[in-house]
């Protein structure tokens, strides 16, 4: 009881002093000042804690990001792998395949209804299915089309009237793509223009 007197009446005194603009007592300003001092220092310690929290955040981001690129690279990589693992094995059977196409070319036209011409006509087409399977397609540009060093190579030019220069004239072997990417460009003539001028030269490396 007597305590809480006391404290009421330095309360008191406290504010009849600031009422008559009396001094503040000493112990009061350094009380004060304590407390400043205290919630300046909490203020500083909550923005150092939340540059921390957010540089972390963006330290987390970044690491998400890269883990799903590297995610992303790694699957690219083992379709890759699986779609162009038989490349030279694709290779070598484009050989087959025009050897087959190449034997019923020699086979003359009177004996084109014999047993050898139907079996070798019939393997020529499984191996075409089997390319169509595997991603495995020909590429066979026509008299006219637009030379692409992507798709062909240039064995020679020629003057062709009848066609623009820059485009195909013939075509001296057919090409290969498995997927996207070429196994074996066609071989073609690219056409000079009608006179053959050095100005209708068109770029034909490969």
């Amino acid at each position: 009881m007597k305590l809480g007197i006391k404290m009421t009446k330095k309360a008191e005194n406290i504010a009849e002093n600031i009422e008559n603009d009396a001094e503040i007592p000493a112990e009061v300003l350094e009380a004060a000042d304590e407390i400043t001092l205290q919630a300046t220092g909490a203020n500083a310690r909550i923005e150092e804690l939340e540059a921390q929290l957010a540089s972390s955040k963006d330290a987390l981001l970044r690491s998400a990001a890269d883990h799903e690129n590297t995610r992303k690279r790694a699957e690219k990589e083992l379709q890759d792998v699986s779609k162009f693992a038989i490349s030279s094995f694709a290779k070598d059977m484009v050989n087959v395949m025009e050897n087959l196409e190449r034997t019923l070319q020699a086979i003359p036209e009177n004996e084109r209804n014999t047993p050898l011409y139907t079996g070798v006509e019939l393997t020529r087409k499984e191996l075409t299915n089997a390319f169509e399977r595997r991603g495995i397609k020909q590429i066979t540009p026509q008299k006219g089309d637009k030379f692409d060093h992507n798709l062909h190579q240039a064995m020679s030019q020629a003057a062709d009237p009848s066609v623009e220069p820059g485009g195909i004239v013939l075509v001296m072997q057919t090409g290969f793509i498995l997927h996207d990417r070429l196994l074996r460009p066609a071989m073609v003539v690219v056409s000079k223009g009608a006179t053959g001028e050095d100005a209708h030269k068109v770029d034909t490396t490969a």
